[in-house]
């Protein structure tokens, strides 16, 4: 009788010990990967709506910043630092800005790389619309991406001209 007691304590312990470890595993925000066509299409709803709305950064730009450095640009004697009769100083944060602009056109990056290689549907409709918003989305990205970093295209200087990190897997 003593022997069942240690056996039956022995296996309680024992099962107790290996019993479902995943249970309490909660995945933090932003860690979780989309598993239907509707969740990536949520993905990429988030920015299509910033663009329906005016306020996308990424790929349209700020329509207001944009305004202000053609008004700076259409005046040749602004002055870089000082303020000058009748036109204010190019801000000096303006001229050091742009790695938001780097950071958020790479995240719109992954976020499309996460669309094309994750989403496995590819027969329906929304599947199918999804894959074509996200390919166009990381064109546009990169092309804005060459427009903002890269120097024109030399064709003597070609081999030596440094050009975009180009990524196309989700990691």
């Amino acid at each position: 009788m003593k022997n069942m007691k240690n056996i039956s304590l022995v296996l309680i312990v024992f099962f107790a010990c290996v019993s479902c470890k995943e249970y309490l595993d909660v995945k933090p925000k932003g860690e979780v990967i989309p598993k239907t066509a509707e969740e990536f299409g949520a993905l990429l709803n988030s920015h299509l709506n910033e663009i329906d709305e005016g306020y996308d950064e990424a790929i349209l730009g700020n329509p207001m910043e944009k305004f202000e450095l053609e008004c700076f640009g259409d005046n040749v004697e602004n002055s870089l630092t000082r303020n000058v009769t009748g036109m204010g100083a190019i801000p000096k944060y303006r001229l050091n800005s742009f790695r938001m602009e780097y950071r958020g056109l790479y995240s719109l990056i992954r976020n499309c790389n996460l669309v094309i290689h994750e989403m496995k549907e590819s027969d329906t409709d929304l599947a199918k619309s999804c894959y074509a918003t996200a390919y166009a989305m990381r064109g546009v990205a990169y092309y804005n991406l060459m427009r903002l970093f890269c120097e024109p295209y030399n064709k003597e200087k070609a081999e030596e001209q440094l050009g975009l990190s180009i990524v196309t897997r989700f990691d």
